[in-house]
C-alpha cells in the first residue's frame, strides 16, 4: 500500500502522468518516453487504463487499472520488486452478472472472476433464467465459478429449496459447469449439512451471530461494548431520565450515566428496552440513549463510578450476544454490529 501511494505521487510529481479536465489520467510524452521499458510493446486497453483506487492501509490513492497492473507486472518480472510470501495481501475475485461488465473484465485482461446468478434476492446478478443468454461471453471467458444468495435462509419457508432448484437450472443453461458452485451464507451452513456446493460463505456467523433456538451450529461473539460508569445519582419517585422524558421512576431507584451513546454504537432503539452487564448482572437501560451517554437503572448492583458497564459481550460469567441485543432493540444483529464503527476506539485482545 505505501509503494503503490508513493509510486503515484512520483508518476504526478514528474509530469509522467497528468490529470484530464474529465477526471481521468493520461500518461504524457515524457511519461511514455520514461515509462516505455515497463510498457508492453503489445500493451492495448479499452475504456480507462488508469483510474485512482483508495488503499485502505494507507487511507490515500493509488493507481489502479490495466496500466498500472501491467507496469507492476514489469517490475516482477525484473525483479525490481519481490512479492511477499507472508503479507496481507487479499485476492480480490470480483462477482459480474451482465454481458457487457464480462466484455469489459475479459478486455482489460482481468482473471478469475465468479457469475452471479439472481435466483429471487433481486439485487444483484443474472437472472437465473436469463443466463443462456450470457452462453457467448461465458464461452470467451469462462468463470472460476458462479453463485446464488438465498434471501431467506433462516427462515422454514420453503424459499430456499426454492432458489437451489433455480440455481441448478441456471447452471445447467452455461456451457460448462464453473470450477466453484456456492450459494450458502450463513443460516444457510447451519441450515443443510453437508453442503451440496464446492464452497460456503459464512458471514454473520463469523461475528457470533447465529440461529438462536434449534441451531446446530454453536458460534462465539467476537466483538463487545464496554464504557465507565462516569455518575452514579438516587432518583426520587416521579422523576425522569432523559430526553423526552420518557422513563420515571415509580420508587427510589439508583441511576448510573455510562459514557458510551449511539455514537458510539448503542443504538437508540435500546432506550427502555435494552440492557447492560454491571458488576456481572444485568441492569436495564432507562430513557433514551443520548450521543455520549446512556443511563442505567443499577438500583440494588455494587458499583461505582469507575466501574464498566458492558453493552455487548462478556463480562465474567454473564454474556449480552449480539442477536439478544438486537432483538432487544426489533433490530437486526448487521445493524448493531455496522453501528460499533462509528467512533468507539477498538481494541484487539487474543483468544
Amino acid at each position: 500500500g505505501e509503494l503503490g501511494v508513493q509510486w503515484r505521487e512520483a508518476l504526478l510529481a514528474r509530469g509522467w502522468v497528468v490529470a484530464t479536465p474529465d477526471g481521468r489520467y493520461e500518461v504524457s510524452e515524457r511519461g511514455r518516453e520514461a515509462l516505455a521499458e515497463l510498457t508492453p510493446e503489445d500493451f492495448k486497453a479499452t475504456g480507462r487504463m488508469l483510474y485512482d483506487c483508495v488503499d485502505w492501509s494507507e487511507r490515500r490513492d493509488h493507481f489502479a487499472g490495466p496500466l498500472a497492473v501491467a507496469w507492476l507486472e514489469a517490475m516482477v518480472q525484473r525483479a525490481w520488486l519481490q512479492r511477499a510470501v507472508e503479507s496481507r495481501e487479499l485476492q480480490l475475485t470480483p462477482t459480474l452478472g451482465d454481458a457487457r461488465r464480462v466484455r469489459q473484465w475479459r478486455e482489460a485482461r482481468g482473471g478469475h472472476w465468479h457469475l452471479a446468478i439472481d435466483t429471487g434476492m433481486n439485487r444483484a446478478g443474472c437472472p437465473w433464467d436469463r443466463v443462456g443468454d450470457l452462453a457467448d461471453e461465458v464461452r470467451a471467458s469462462p468463470p472460476e465459478g458462479a453463485f446464488t444468495h438465498f434471501h431467506s435462509a433462516d427462515l422454514d419457508d420453503g424459499s430456499v429449496e426454492r432458489q437451489q432448484h433455480r440455481f441448478l437450472e441456471s447452471v445447467r443453461a452455461l456451457p460448462e459447469r464453473p470450477r466453484f458452485l456456492h450459494a450458502e451464507n450463513s443460516p444457510a451452513i447451519e441450515r443443510q449439512s453437508p453442503s451440496p456446493w464446492d464452497l460456503a460463505r459464512p458471514g454473520v456467523a463469523l461475528y457470533g451471530v447465529g440461529r438462536g433456538a434449534g441451531s446446530v451450529m454453536a458460534v462465539e461473539g467476537v466483538a463487545s461494548l464496554h464504557a465507565r460508569i462516569v455518575e452514579r445519582r438516587s432518583v426520587a419517585p416521579g422523576e425522569s431520565v432523559s430526553y423526552g422524558a420518557t422513563w420515571r421512576a415509580t420508587e427510589d431507584r439508583v441511576i448510573a450515566t455510562a459514557a458510551a451513546g449511539y455514537a458510539d454504537g448503542i443504538r437508540r432503539a435500546l432506550g427502555n428496552r435494552g440492557s447492560a452487564l454491571v458488576g456481572g448482572r444485568r441492569v436495564p437501560i432507562v430513557g433514551a440513549v443520548t450521543m455520549d451517554m446512556t443511563m442505567l437503572d443499577v438500583t440494588g448492583v455494587d458499583c461505582d463510578v469507575g466501574d464498566v458497564a458492558t453493552f455487548l459481550g462478556r463480562q465474567g460469567g454473564a454474556e449480552l450476544p449480539i442477536a439478544e441485543v438486537a432483538a432487544a432493540g426489533e433490530l437486526s444483529p448487521y445493524e448493531v454490529l455496522v453501528g460499533l464503527r462509528l467512533r468507539a476506539p477498538r481494541r484487539y485482545v487474543e483468544s
